[in-house]
């Protein structure tokens, strides 16, 4: 691709540290504290341990630490009771993109587990169709479970 590591190391982490701040101020639009979204976003962004671990020059995984719970949270926070079946999938969708982007990024199955069974309790106190629910919910697992079984990008 041409571009320099040392480029994208420079200029990437920094970019990337602060992609979080869109999700926790969709977040707190969606509860209906903009406030809210707007404090944790500063908060999370100038907080001095994160400031240091994501600054100029660091090259760490630390970087995407923020993005990927915030960005699986508003998708989950996003789905609603009169959501359209096609709204559904892409909402699910992008929840299993994010989930399968963290896991690649960590290789954990933990937060992929939990985001499931929020997404699951989520379309249970919104009242979706309940068919509809369970065959998107297998569809889910069943991704999860795929995206369980690829080996994390090692150097």
């Amino acid at each position: 691709s041409g571009a320099s590591v040392y480029r994208v190391g420079l200029y990437g982490v920094p970019v990337l540290a602060c992609a979080f701040m869109l999700p926790a101020l969709g977040v707190g639009r969606r509860l209906g504290l903009p406030a809210a979204g707007v404090l944790a976003a500063g908060v999370g962004a100038l907080a001095l341990e994160y400031q240091i671990r994501t600054g100029v020059g660091r090259v760490d995984t630390d970087a995407l630490n923020l993005l990927f719970p915030w960005l699986s949270s508003l998708l989950v926070l996003c789905i609603r009771a009169d959501s359209s079946p096609r709204a559904l999938v892409g909402l699910t969708l992008g929840l299993v993109a994010t989930l399968a982007g963290y896991y690649l990024w960590y290789h954990r199955p933990e937060p992929v587990v939990a985001y499931v069974i929020v997404w699951a309790v989520r379309l249970r106190l919104e009242r979706v169709a309940v068919p509809r629910a369970v065959a998107v919910l297998i569809w889910i697992i069943q991704r999860a479970c795929a995206s369980a079984s690829c080996e994390p990008v090692r150097n």
